[in-house]
């Protein structure tokens, strides 16, 4: 098992624990043929992370109205505040038309209700956070890859309350920093702000 799969598999035994009826929110995962036809499709080459992902899981069913049922339950907000965005074979356009297709290397793999979203830079595996409202150039970079986000965030999870919460921005920092120091001074401070707005 992968670093990435263990803290992905952390994670949802969180969510089994203190979570459980949202279990059933998560899609099955795809299989490497389906997600390199869909690279295809987008004109990515796709990092291995993003493989590994959509692997193990295809989002979640309610992450956004535009793939999903209105029906459908209320999504768990676990990855930073945002719901997992189910791949899909068409090119990704927001609400407000914002096609991130036309930026050549952005992968939006997480949204929150107020267009923002979570993004794997395809070309350096960077995760970057995204206001639509703000556009291309609010964006900064928020974890080192996807297995730092998911190392993160299963150990704040594991280390926090029944909601997830930790008790200081201190222990927030600790755990950020144990993962991503690598990204720069800039990075960690742009991050940091974001996580505790």
């Amino acid at each position: 098992m992968t670093l990435l799969t263990d803290a992905l598999n952390r994670i949802l035994n969180w969510v089994e624990i203190n979570h459980p009826e949202q279990l059933d929110n998560f899609m099955p995962g795809l299989t490497r043929e389906k997600i390199a036809n869909i690279a295809d499709t987008l004109s990515l080459i796709f990092p291995l992370e993003v493989y590994e992902l959509y692997q193990w899981r295809n989002g979640q069913k309610s992450s956004n109205a535009q793939y999903a049922s209105y029906h459908s339950n209320y999504s768990l907000e676990l990855f930073d505040g945002m719901t997992f965005i189910p791949l899909v074979e068409t090119p990704f356009t927001d609400s407000i038309s914002l096609d991130f297709t036309e930026y050549g290397s952005w992968l939006p793999v997480f949204q929150d209700d107020d267009c923002r979203y979570l993004v794997v830079d395809v070309k350096s595996s960077n995760i970057l956070m995204i206001d639509v409202k703000g556009g291309r150039d609010e964006s900064y970079i928020i974890y080192k890859n996807l297995t730092s986000m998911m190392q993160t965030l299963a150990e704040f999870y594991e280390l926090g309350d029944v909601d997830g919460e930790l008790s200081s921005l201190e222990e927030y920092q600790r755990i950020w920093l144990k993962y991503n120091a690598e990204i720069g001074e800039q990075a960690i401070n742009a991050a940091l702000d974001y996580r505790w707005l």
